[in-house]
């Protein structure tokens, strides 16, 4: 749960709310599981498509701003919707078998930098919105959709 105390302080995770870290192979879908290791490093492994969520919906979402890394294992075919809001991580390299970045997937996350694949055709509306400390998206010559590009990043594509 966040403290707000103090309008000037960084919001605060209360760490006894928490689960106990690892997390270690935790189902998102028949195919898919998720861990999270005592250094905040999330891991994403399987195959085929991952699910949707609400804003503040994914399962490891209580640990948004502290998790530092995401690793997608090749297999996964999308980033489901908001799937790592606010998130703290700072860059991600997405895997060769994604085609599809869901609506709200990095909104208001810590992203500076992106790297893209050939697979990759649409992202979704508002998939990167907020994201101004953003300093290079690197996208391919496959994407066939982009549903909307926030203003602050067109100028860093």
């Amino acid at each position: 749960m966040k403290s707000n105390s103090n309008e000037d302080e960084e919001d605060e995770i209360e760490i006894s709310e928490l689960q106990t870290l690892p997390i270690e192979d935790k189902d998102l879908t028949n195919t898919i599981t998720w861990s999270l290791d005592e250094d905040y490093n999330l891991t994403i492994n399987g195959s085929g498509q991952m699910k949707d969520f609400t804003a503040e919906g994914a399962p490891w979402h209580a640990y948004a701003p502290l998790i530092s890394t995401v690793t997608i294992s090749e297999g996964i075919e999308n980033i489901g919707r908001y799937a790592f809001y606010e998130c703290g991580f700072t860059s991600i390299i997405i895997p060769s078998t994604v085609t599809i970045i869901g609506k709200g997937a990095f909104e208001n996350s810590g992203l500076t930098t992106i790297e893209t694949n050939q697979a990759l055709e649409q992202i979704e509306d508002n998939a990167f919105h907020n994201q101004n400390a953003m300093t290079g998206v690197t996208l391919t010559n496959n994407l066939k959709t982009i549903k909307t590009i926030p203003e602050e990043l067109k100028e860093k594509i």
